[in-house]
C-alpha cells in the first residue's frame, strides 16, 4: 500500500533544545501555569518509505501512526504531516508491518505539558 502523499492542513513548528536541568523548566512551567498532561512511556517504529518518515507511536498516552517530513525553516522545523491517525486499529498497525519494513525502534519517556495551544515535550 503506498501513501498518495496529500497534505493535510496540518502545521506544525519544532524547537528543540538539549537541558542540563530540566527541573528549572518544569519549575517555570509550574510558574506559567502549564497543565502536566503526564509522562508517556513511548516505543516508535519507523518504517521504509519513499518519501519523509513512516511511523507507529505505541505509548500509554500517545497513539498514533504518522507519515511525515520536516523541514529547516528559518532555524525551526517545519512539518508536513501525509497522515496522522490518532489511536489506530490493530488492522491499521497490521497493515504497516504487512507492507512495510520495520527500519528502527526507540524508546524514550516523555513528559507532556499544554500550555495554552503550545504542546512541549520533555524527553529523557
Amino acid at each position: 500500500m503506498k501513501p498518495t502523499f496529500a497534505h493535510l492542513p496540518y502545521k506544525d513548528f519544532t524547537i528543540k533544545a538539549r537541558l542540563v536541568n530540566s527541573k528549572n523548566v518544569v519549575k517555570k512551567l509550574a510558574a506559567l501555569k502549564a497543565e502536566f498532561i503526564g509522562k508517556d512511556l513511548q516505543t516508535d517504529h519507523y518504517f521504509e518509505t519513499d518519501k519523509g518518515k513512516l511511523k507507529w507511536r505505541e505509548g500509554t498516552i500517545e497513539n498514533l501512526i504518522t507519515h511525515y517530513e520536516r523541514f529547516d525553516d528559518s532555524g525551526m522545523e517545519r512539518t508536513i504531516v501525509y497522515q496522522y491517525d490518532i489511536n489506530p486499529s490493530q488492522d491499521q498497525i497490521d497493515d504497516l508491518f504487512l507492507n512495510h519494513k520495520v527500519i528502527g525502534i526507540t524508546k524514550k519517556e516523555r513528559r507532556i505539558y499544554q500550555l495554552n495551544n503550545i504542546k512541549i515535550h520533555l524527553d529523557k
